[in-house]
């Protein structure tokens, strides 16, 4: 069989196959990703945190913010595709 041919037919049928790669949620009709879901669920979760760490007096001994609170919401972010994509 032709290279050339075989090639053409691999690279015609990978879109095909790679389709069900993605799983994707609707919210009223419109499809998204699930890690976007659970990276906006993660905001309100992140700021919950925040003020609770600020009523137990911890924030001034957290370390640097530019590090503490993108890790803290990539953790809920986490948690919340564990909690709400159960897969």
């Amino acid at each position: 069989m032709n290279p050339a041919a075989v090639r053409r037919s691999l690279m015609s049928t990978l879109p095909l196959i790679l389709t069900a790669c993605d799983p994707l949620v609707s919210l009223q009709g419109s499809f998204w990703p699930p890690w976007i879901i659970a990276m906006l669920m993660a905001f309100p979760m992140t700021t919950l945190m925040h003020v609770a760490l600020t009523r137990l007096g911890l924030k001034g001994r957290l370390g640097p913010v530019l590090i503490i609170y993108p890790a803290l919401w990539t953790l809920m972010t986490c948690m919340a595709w564990l909690i709400a994509f159960d897969w």
